[in-house]
């Protein structure tokens, strides 16, 4: 590991470790400090501040015990995160909400030749939407398997 890819590591823990005390700053703000494990309903918003913040409100104004939401992986999506995602959906193309639409029907990670096999698309459309869409955070790869971030997954089966 050469010099900067150190440093690199060392920003991006110190990131991470303010990201975590952020979130956890949201629930505590919004009265969830109760939560058993807030981690875990942290890391289910991946850590957006602003997705976070919205589903705090939301448990906070309705008094849903936040605990009995970690037990079923529920994900809520109150309308004002609903706002943010079509808005980031209506910036896709058409090819990259297919792509997503594939990724939203998948209960498990898939890889390249299992969606190319059901998108019935060009290889290279196809690599150019998932370029697009991993560089801009709403595709999450893991080794060679694609997967669509839960909230997206939730949101777009709704549509």
């Amino acid at each position: 590991m050469g010099p900067l890819e150190g440093e690199f590591c060392n920003i991006k823990r110190k990131v991470d470790s303010y990201a975590r005390i952020s979130n956890a700053e949201i629930l505590r703000h919004k009265g969830l400090a109760e939560i058993d494990n807030c981690e875990a309903l942290i890391h289910r918003y991946q850590r957006n501040p602003l997705w976070l913040k919205s589903v705090a409100t939301l448990i906070q104004e309705l008094g849903i015990g936040a605990n009995d939401l970690l037990i079923d992986d529920t994900i809520l999506l109150p309308e004002d995160l609903k706002d943010v995602l079509q808005q980031q959906y209506d910036r896709t193309s058409e090819l990259e909400k297919q792509v997503m639409s594939l990724l939203a029907a998948e209960n498990q990670p898939v890889n390249f030749a299992k969606l190319l096999q059901n998108a019935q698309i060009s290889s290279s459309d196809l690599l150019n939407a998932l370029q697009s869409l991993s560089r801009r955070c709403l595709i999450e790869k893991q080794e060679s398997l694609y997967t669509l971030r839960p909230v997206l997954k939730q949101y777009i089966k709704g549509l």
